[in-house]
């Protein structure tokens, strides 16, 4: 054997020690998730009726580098560090209801690729695998098994306080405990100042209230029993800063997320994984 092929045999007995020490469910594929893309790291989370969720991996290319940094058994999730060379890999995105052309453009152009054709039902894009490394936190979350891109971490703790805006983190020293979350949504409580907005906004506005309405735009949305979206405007001397801020109230639900309720009004706020474009609305197969 090879001195690269063994150092391979080593890597992925190493990933497969790492994920059932957890434990999580692992299968190193022997052949591509996705037809055509042999040399790109791929990974998914199937489901059979035997095993449940577990993780599919294709290493792809001898020089890709995959290997788990850490892991908590306690929250069953685990860091994963991904690094491979800049390569063109294809992918296919289904057309559906929550997929806009504007998105397909941007996450093209975002990985410095193309639009190859495009049919009826789907578009072909030419995309580029990122040169530098990155990490992923991989793990159970509420009911079933998630794969997020974090900007930092390497443990499980500082990949959660990477996924953490500064809103949040915030909003955590002002009232310990108090802060709800549903998958990559937040939900923090609300000023007396900002409750009377709200209530001086819905006097205003009443049509804006939305009831069982989605809080923020993602493939399959969360929902909630009361919205209202609320466009800011703030100008100094050189700037002028627009944004928009989303408050719910009641009953949240989502078929992946265990529902969370709203006593009182809450500013709905996502967590900061790196996506595929700002919208959200194409989930890669594997994790290029």
């Amino acid at each position: 054997m090879s001195t690269r092929n063994a150092e391979r045999a080593r890597a992925r007995c190493r990933l497969q020690t790492s994920f059932s020490i957890v434990p999580l469910g692992l299968k190193l594929v022997g052949a591509p998730i996705v037809p055509g893309n042999a040399f790109v790291v791929q990974m998914d989370i199937n489901k059979s009726l035997r095993f449940g969720e577990y993780f599919r991996i294709w290493l792809g290319a001898s020089d890709n580098e995959v290997e788990v940094l850490a892991t908590d058994s306690a929250l069953r999730q685990l860091v994963l560090r991904v690094k491979e060379p800049r390569r063109p890999f294809v992918q296919v995105v289904r057309k559906n209801q929550w997929t806009r052309p504007v998105d397909v453009e941007e996450r093209a152009r975002a990985a410095g690729g193309r639009i190859l054709s495009e049919t009826r039902n789907e578009w072909r894009l030419e995309l580029w695998t990122p040169e530098e490394e990155r990490r992923f936190l991989c793990g159970k979350d509420d009911l079933h098994l998630f794969a997020a891109q974090v900007r930092e971490g390497d443990t499980v703790a500082q990949a959660h306080a990477s996924l953490k805006p500064r809103l949040v983190q915030d909003a955590d020293v002002l009232w310990p405990g108090q802060v709800k979350r549903q998958g990559e949504w937040f939900f923090l409580p609300v000023s007396a100042e900002e409750e009377h907005f709200i209530e001086q906004h819905r006097s205003a506005r009443p049509r804006g209230l939305k009831l069982r309405h989605p809080i923020g735009e993602s493939g399959q949305p969360h929902v909630a029993d009361k919205v209202i979206a609320i466009d800011r405007h703030f100008k100094d001397p050189g700037h002028d800063w627009r944004w928009r801020e989303v408050y719910a109230q009641g009953l949240v639900t989502h078929p992946d997320h265990r529902d969370v309720h709203l006593d009182d009004w809450t500013k709905v706020v996502r967590n900061s994984e790196i996506r595929s474009s700002p919208r959200d609305r194409l989930r890669l197969p594997w994790i290029d």
